[in-house]
């Protein structure tokens, strides 16, 4: 048992040992292992338990481990027939490797970070990955 004085006098009594968190790292960005048998380029979509990523930096050939990005603001193929709001829930497509509205058996992607219009012309969405209402 330890007596601390605190900065405005009061005793503290800390019994055994204190437990503190470590950083590990920003979180935006995650080592992801290429568990596949292709080669994942840079730019590319990775659909994850619960959300997707974008792979960043260089490109993960089968059974390495490279840098893919949770967060931030990405444009990605879009569902052309859908319409966003801001802020609306998208998710991931990963057999048409496109976001939608539809949640179905998608993966959640993120939030819409602008509004889309639907039309052959609107092929793209801007997400804010991972995000959740």
């Amino acid at each position: 048992m330890e007596l601390i004085l605190g900065s405005l006098g009061l005793a503290l009594i800390i019994v055994g040992a204190l437990s503190f968190a470590n950083f590990y790292q920003e979180g935006r960005r995650w080592g992801y292992t290429n568990s596949g048998s292709t080669t994942l380029s840079v730019g590319d979509e990775v659909v994850l338990t619960n959300g997707i990523g974008v792979v960043v930096g260089e490109d993960i050939i089968p059974g390495a481990t490279g840098e893919i990005e949770v967060r931030t603001v990405w444009l990605l193929p879009a569902l052309s027939t859908d319409t966003f709001a801001l802020g609306e829930e998208l998710y991931w497509d990963a057999t048409n490797l496109q976001l939608t509205t539809t949640a179905g058996a998608h993966n959640k992607a993120g939030l819409a970070a602008a509004t889309k219009a639907a039309g052959a012309d609107y092929t793209t969405g801007y997400v804010d990955l991972n995000k959740v209402a």
